[in-house]
């Protein structure tokens, strides 16, 4: 008993932790989504991918915070939906 009330504030913590990571991805993936709508709007697209938005200047690189990659991800012009796995295996999804 000792033991699991040792245990569980940090298991919280970790939990809590984990939470704000994927609050922050969500938050890449909804720039992400932004900026490939609007090239895709300025440049009459079908489609647009990560690295191409960063080399166009519509977007910063996104700074990973939960070990997750966001190269693969592409924008495609009638709108669809966007993922990432964090480092601890939780995926992250975006609807645009």
């Amino acid at each position: 008993w000792v033991i699991d009330m040792a245990l569980g504030p940090d298991a919280s913590n970790v939990q809590v932790a984990e939470k704000h990571r994927v609050i922050a991805v969500e938050s890449n993936l909804d720039a992400i989504a932004e900026a490939g709508k609007k090239y895709i709007s300025d440049k009459s697209a079908n489609s647009v991918d990560y690295k191409t938005l960063v080399t166009e200047k519509y977007l910063e690189p996104v700074q990973p915070v939960a070990g997750e990659s966001y190269d693969g991800i592409k924008i495609e012009s009638g709108g669809g939906k966007i993922e990432v796995v964090t480092a601890k295996g939780s995926e992250v999804t975006k609807v645009y």
